[in-house]
């Protein structure tokens, strides 16, 4: 049995209409390292962790694959795919891959939920700093991750 006309078959059906706007999250889950490493440091540098928070913000956009987005920051894109969970609206269970200049560099798994125009997430993230000058898979970290976006309605019901 051919398994690829089953899988094109699949991504056709749950496909939407276009690519679009979705939100700024101006707290992104993806690296993950502003809340527990940068915020805290505030009082200290400042200058250096308002430059840290403008490069983690993060512009996500839909794709035409139901629950697929994509996010684009200064610091990262990030490839993110999210199922409604049980029936409560705008509830949902979202699982990420974070990609330096599409370099795989991390993950991300946890819950968000939408209401009007904000989406409200918390969860995990294992990542490490490599890059395309560094490919240095050695110094891996997991932590916790909140996210908060702002943008376009909830249509859930």
């Amino acid at each position: 049995m051919p398994v690829m006309p089953l899988l094109l078959g699949a991504v056709v059906a749950t496909a939407t209409p276009s690519f679009g706007f979705e939100r700024v999250d101006v707290i992104a889950p993806l690296p993950g390292t502003f809340i527990n490493d940068d915020l805290p440091r505030l009082t200290l540098d400042p200058l250096t962790i308002t430059v840290r928070w403008l490069e983690q913000v993060q512009v996500v956009f839909t794709v035409p694959v139901q629950g697929l987005t994509a996010g684009i920051s200064l610091s990262a894109q990030n490839l993110y795919y999210a199922v409604p969970l049980f029936d409560v609206p705008g509830l949902e269970l979202q699982v990420g891959l974070q990609t330096r200049l599409l370099l795989p560099a991390g993950f991300t798994a946890g819950l968000g939920w939408r209401w009007w125009r904000l989406r409200v997430g918390l969860g995990v993230v294992a990542g490490t700093e490599a890059s395309w000058d560094n490919i240095d898979y050695d110094h891996p970290y997991v932590m916790p991750t909140l996210s908060i976006g702002i943008g376009r309605l909830f249509q859930g019901s």
